[in-house]
């Protein structure tokens, strides 16, 4: 595979434009009380001004990733005959992910700021400088029938050198073995240790039918509607079917009845804490070994009050994963902050925010803490660059509006 051909561009600082929807704006709604939903990207565009990435790092403390064993995995493009098939080729790219982020070694960046760059045509060095990753994994799938061919290749972000590639002309059974020889490979030529030895997922099935169901289901879901919850529910019900040990189904069913409680009334979703309890005790059983259900366990502990209990299973996750999930470093900071170690709560918010910048919902917690300790000036420069996030200027309006408000300044907020 020929070497990539990459300008020398940066990453454009002055406009973007930013969709987002009237049931995007209800989410967000739903995340400034609770903030545990990522945001959905829909329809009508505004233009906003941006800062830039660097700057909010420097002045704002989001922390830098500066690691020559740093990637970021861009979604696959999906060239199946009738491009019907983005739901797999986005499965995979996740899969990548989360396989990737197993390794203390390497950082990665978070799949929301990743997958920004899904269908955008950005050159590689204006995407690493915008991700702080030295390193991307980009590729394609092509599903037909019982066959599959994919394409990786690892290339420098810097001056798009070709580190490795290669092409899987294998049969779609073989889906996994080729998600650990991409993870193989990548890990190889990185000189990345690959910890315990153990770089494929714990509690995945071998099923393939059972696997494609749960990437249509985690495609509606991701769009969190409320039918399109059901919708994931009744699929990811006929995963545990056709694979009752199939550990990760079990444990994105709990999650799924966990966060949709968010959008459904109270009789839609009476049954569902029991139900995502249960589905967490299947995941538990069938594949104890999951790194998910560390933080599981850490969560029901911390909203029961037991945070020293809390803290100690969330040290062991970092110590053994370390802090390459977003995700579980702003789970963590919501105990820091409950336990009154608000700084570190604050780093903890700075490090998932700078390895995630494009996902408006970590920022927005470091700007809510920031405001809570009376620092003005870094949640203003947290406010204005969440405005120009993709899905972040209505989140971040509201921020924007209580710190006119706290000032004084009445004209400005009513403006906002």
């Amino acid at each position: 595979m020929k070497q990539v051909q990459v300008k020398r561009d940066k990453v454009p600082t002055k406009a973007k434009m930013i969709k987002i929807s009237a049931n995007h704006k209800i989410l967000i709604f739903l995340l400034i009380a609770l903030v545990t939903v990522s945001c959905s990207r829909e329809e009508a565009a505004v233009e906003v001004s941006t800062l830039d990435i660097d700057e909010v790092v420097l002045e704002a403390g989001l922390e830098e990733m500066l690691y020559d064993k740093s990637i970021a995995v861009l979604p696959f493009t999906d060239l199946s005959e009738n491009s019907d098939q983005e739901y797999f080729s986005d499965g995979l790219s996740q899969d990548l992910i989360n396989r990737l982020a197993m390794m203390p070694d390497l950082q990665v960046a978070g799949r929301e700021s990743s997958f920004y760059y899904k269908g955008r045509d950005e050159v590689l060095s204006a995407i690493g400088d915008s991700l702080r990753v030295a390193n991307i994994l980009l590729g394609s799938v092509r599903k037909s029938g019982d066959k599959l061919r994919v394409t990786a290749q690892l290339v420098s972000a810097d001056d798009g050198f070709n580190i490795w590639s290669r092409t899987y002309d294998r049969e779609l059974a073989d889906v996994f073995t080729i998600q650990n020889e991409i993870v193989d490979e990548v890990a190889t030529a990185l000189s990345v240790t690959l910890g315990e030895g153990e770089f494929a997922l714990p509690g995945m099935t071998q099923n393939i039918d059972a696997y494609d169901k749960t990437l249509q289901a985690m495609a509606l879901y991701d769009q969190f509607t409320p039918d399109n919850v059901f919708r994931a529910i009744n699929l990811l019900e006929e995963v545990v079917k056709l694979d009752p040990e199939y550990g990760r189904g079990w444990l994105l069913m709990g999650s799924v009845y966990e966060e949709s409680q968010l959008i459904l009334s109270a009789d839609q979703a009476a049954d569902f804490p029991a139900l995502a309890s249960n589905a967490f005790d299947q995941a538990a059983m069938y594949a104890p070994g999951m790194p998910e259900l560390l933080l599981v366990d850490a969560g029901r502990l911390r909203n029961d009050g037991q945070f020293f209990e809390a803290e100690q299973i969330y040290q062991r996750y970092f110590e053994r994963y370390g802090y390459s999930v977003p995700r579980s470093m702003e789970e963590y900071a919501h105990l820091l902050s409950r336990t009154g170690q608000f700084n570190e709560a604050i780093a903890m918010l700075q490090r998932a925010a700078g390895q995630d910048p494009l996902a408006p919902r970590f920022t927005y917690q470091l700007a809510r803490h920031e405001l809570i300790r009376g620092q003005m000036d870094a949640a203003q420069r947290l406010a204005e660059y969440g405005q120009a996030l993709e899905g972040g200027d209505f989140l971040f309006s509201a921020v924007a509006w209580e710190i006119a408000m706290r000032k004084g300044e009445l004209v400005q907020a009513a403006e906002l």
